[in-house]
């Protein structure tokens, strides 16, 4: 499928491999939801679900508008993004330079982001009859997209020694699909959750939200629920205060999605000192350099703590903390409100 690609575009699907200590291992993605778009798309126009004056419609408040952008530009496929905010100026020119058509909905005090982008998504498939929707939240092209990368990966790593994976939960493609590519190689391997705070996807009440990549304010069908052996709940001001202080500390190229998988990842690696952990850092920290990165910006929005303190364990779901926090969740299943 990806064999005819430039050169350019097959070196986006590929992560960096390294490791903070002997028993903290980490893959680093320029932009990890490249992945499922590439694929998603290739299969499509293989299968002639996608057509010469196909116009792909989606919703993303990022990374994988930004894929998606890539591969359609290339294929000469028009694209319709639906996108927020969360979509700052560089990469919205990105985007259009791409010849991407993007549509910018809600504002800062909208909670149910995800929903409207939804709505409005469905108004521009019903006006091109020619349309194909990628469906990120519930396509399961989405997980299995990543087993484009086990002989990569296991070139680079000694996965079948794997113990936990640390992911954060967004559309819930990647989880699912990185639980599926290494529980190839070890069957017991236990799957780490990463959720936001004001994130509906595990049970807590919808809120605004800084933090992107982890969390939802719908319940993405891509969410294999019955595989994670525990969810943690990071806020935003953790997530960030730990994103800026990994590039400060360490020079890390660094994003508020990597603080917030790195302050469970470092927790676990301390409490489980004999476990070997795998985090998934989804992307780099260039959309942040105006934002994370400026110390002003954070201090203005309150995304700046002098500690982080340890996670409270939650008993029950209906414990609806709004700071860093975590739940055993022991493979249950769990239906959405």
């Amino acid at each position: 499928m990806f064999k005819n690609l430039p050169n350019f575009l097959k070196n986006y699907l590929f992560p960096n491999v390294s490791k903070f200590n002997k028993n903290y291992f980490f893959l680093q993605f320029n932009s990890m939801k490249i992945i499922p778009a590439f694929y998603i798309i290739l299969k499509n126009k293989i299968n002639n679900n996608i057509k010469k004056n196909t116009v792909v419609i989606e919703s993303s408040s990022g990374n994988f508008a930004y894929g998606l952008a890539l591969i359609c530009n290339y294929l000469k496929i028009k694209l319709i993004i639906i996108g927020d905010r969360g979509i700052d100026e560089d990469l919205c020119n990105k985007l259009k330079l791409l010849n991407t058509k993007v549509i910018i909905v809600g504002n800062s005090k909208t909670k149910n982001i995800q929903s409207l982008r939804l709505r409005v998504l469905n108004k521009e498939l019903s006006k091109h009859k020619n349309n194909f929707w990628p469906k990120q939240y519930d396509n399961p092209d989405n997980i299995d997209s990543y087993k484009i990368l086990q002989n990569y990966l296991s070139k680079k790593i000694d996965l079948k020694n794997i113990d936990i994976i640390v992911c954060a939960v967004g559309s819930g493609g990647s989880s699912a699909g990185f639980h599926k590519l290494i529980s190839k190689f070890n069957s017991k391997i236990e799957l780490v959750g990463v959720d936001s705070v004001n994130s509906v996807i595990f049970g807590n009440s919808l809120g605004k939200r800084y933090l992107r990549g982890p969390g939802s304010s719908i319940y993405p069908k891509n969410v294999k629920y019955n595989l994670f052996s525990k969810v943690f709940w990071v806020k935003d001001s953790e997530a960030y205060t730990q994103g800026f202080n990994l590039f400060k500390e360490k020079g890390f190229n660094s994003s508020p999605c990597i603080g917030a998988v790195h302050l469970v990842s470092n927790y676990l690696n301390k409490k489980y000192k004999n476990k070997k952990i795998l985090a998934i850092f989804p992307e780099t920290g260039e959309r942040y350099y105006k934002t994370m990165y400026d110390m002003n910006w954070l201090k203005k929005r309150r995304l700046f703590i002098n500690k982080i303190n340890k996670p409270q364990k939650k008993k029950h779901l209906s414990e609806d903390l709004k700071k860093f926090s975590y739940i055993d969740w022991n493979k249950m299943a769990f239906k959405s409100k």
